[in-house]
């Protein structure tokens, strides 16, 4: 495949038709609402592109917003506020996995979140899925926990965190 992806900002609307294209039921239940996220600094979005063509994303929060429609529980807050950040969502169309692009949105998702004075990540990942489960460890995210929120069902996630102290050197 003749791949050739640039990481950048999302731009909406413009990248809502070729997002949603590739995002699962899920991933686009938010997306109406990233707009004023990503514009109010209390979040942004990358996205991975292919001659003008987003093929893959991720979307961090750097503050918590009440407004935003999370069922809210203890961690939703702790991870979104002070020098904690969370990664909601990494995704990769299937055509372009098993490319590093992954990789390349996670380092770039990582350094602007130094850049945004936040020293760790969180995230959850469904325990089922073990791609995005061995992805995160080859990636040095550390498992803290596992946990059953009732916002998923009370099926088990895995609780991710990676303290970005090294990245600011």
């Amino acid at each position: 495949m003749d791949l050739i992806a640039d990481i950048r900002e999302a731009s909406f609307p413009n990248d809502i038709e070729a997002l949603e294209g590739f995002l699962d039921k899920d991933d686009r239940k938010f997306m109406d609402k990233l707009p004023s996220i990503v514009s109010s600094h209390d979040g942004f979005c990358l996205v991975a592109d292919n001659k003008g063509m987003p093929f893959g994303w991720a979307v961090v929060h750097l503050n918590y917003r009440a407004d935003y429609g999370w069922d809210t529980d203890a961690d939703t807050i702790r991870f979104q506020t002070g020098e904690n950040s969370y990664l909601e969502n990494l995704a990769v169309a299937q055509s372009y996995r098993r490319h590093g692009i992954g990789t390349r949105l996670l380092q770039a998702a990582e350094s602007r979140t130094v850049g945004e004075g936040k020293k760790a990540m969180w995230l959850h990942v469904r325990e089922q899925n073990t791609d995005a489960v061995r992805f995160y460890e080859r990636e040095n995210w550390c498992h803290r926990r596992t946990s059953h929120p009732a916002w998923c069902n009370k099926e088990p996630m895995r609780v991710y965190m990676k303290s970005l102290d090294l990245l600011r050197a």
